[in-house]
């Protein structure tokens, strides 16, 4: 996978060694090496260094794009694994989750803490008025309400501001701040403590877990209309580089032809013409650097 990697940081166990070569803020392209970093530990046994891995992959903070480092957890917490059972099927035998282990409950919950660190957020950034508690007012008004989704699935955290400080969810649950900084949040929903470092990057919200890390995007309080798709448009099938262009405006086309050749992970990717026609638009150059579902060239 390619993208930004909004947040990396580490986890700080001296007995636990990172090799790393990216840092927060990279974009990863399609021309990087699949490995972004390496960790290593020790232990007396293979259970006690296969725990510090394993610990030192769910404390650390990053994300932004997909990797594997919740299925690397899976595997160092696996009686087979453990057990030394690795033979050369054993992804396949063992067929592991490539996900945070975390239930539905839990997820939201960590949405009501991505919540109430957006709406600290929102205080410190108050041009006026900044000491007053999160969504004081002198009337009866409903829940402030913040959109997440996650994989698909969207979360409605409801809450209100109380008079001593605290929140309230739509679901009664009183929310306790106890810290908040711009890139943390100590919290308590339903008497369950949670720390959680958290990044954010345009629509993107990263929250720490005991478990990893979850992205959220965060969704508009409004629904907007989306834009349409280019009518004709033919789009990247995956994230690459443009490194030949065999058509040009005005072109006739068959069905099969060759229109754009892409590399990605040092390979070359030929995008075909679905049927016959007539290029009506070229959107890209040579060497451009394309996403994942970009529009490459418009049909007639």
């Amino acid at each position: 996978m390619t993208g930004k990697m909004i947040a990396f940081e580490p986890s700080d166990d001296p007995l636990v060694r990172w090799d790393v070569g990216i840092e927060s803020g990279s974009n990863i392209t399609a021309n990087f090496d699949p490995m972004l970093a390496k960790v290593i530990s020790f232990g007396e046994t293979r259970l006690e260094a296969a725990n510090k891995l394993a610990l030192a992959l769910e404390n650390s903070h990053f994300g932004g794009m997909k990797t594997n480092r919740d299925y690397l957890v899976s595997i160092l917490r696996s009686k087979e694994y453990l057990d030394g059972d690795t033979t050369t099927d054993f992804v396949e035998r063992i067929n592991l989750n490539s996900e945070v282990d975390l239930t539905e409950e839990e997820i939201f919950n960590f949405a009501k803490v991505g919540a109430m660190w957006m709406q600290g957020k929102n205080r410190s950034e108050a041009m006026v008025l900044q000491n007053i508690q999160s969504g004081w007012n002198n009337a009866r008004l409903p829940y402030q309400e913040v959109k997440l989704s996650l994989d698909d699935q969207e979360y409605r955290v409801k809450y209100k501001s109380l008079k001593d400080g605290n929140f309230v969810s739509a679901e009664s649950e009183i929310i306790r701040m106890f810290d908040w900084h711009e890139d943390f949040i100590d919290v308590e929903i339903s008497n369950v403590r949670y720390r959680s470092k958290i990044t954010m990057d345009d629509d993107l919200l990263l929250i720490q877990t005991h478990k990893g890390n979850l992205l959220f995007k965060i969704l508009p309080k409004f629904n907007i209309t989306q834009e349409e798709a280019i009518k004709g448009g033919l789009t990247a099938p995956m994230p690459g580089k443009v490194v030949e262009i065999k058509i040009k405006k005005g072109s006739n086309i068959k069905k099969g032809d060759t229109l754009v050749i892409l590399e990605a992970m040092k390979m070359e990717h030929k995008v075909l013409a679905p049927d016959n026609g007539k290029i009506k638009e070229v959107l890209i150059k040579e060497n451009d650097q394309v996403e994942n579902g970009q529009t490459l060239v418009v049909l007639d």
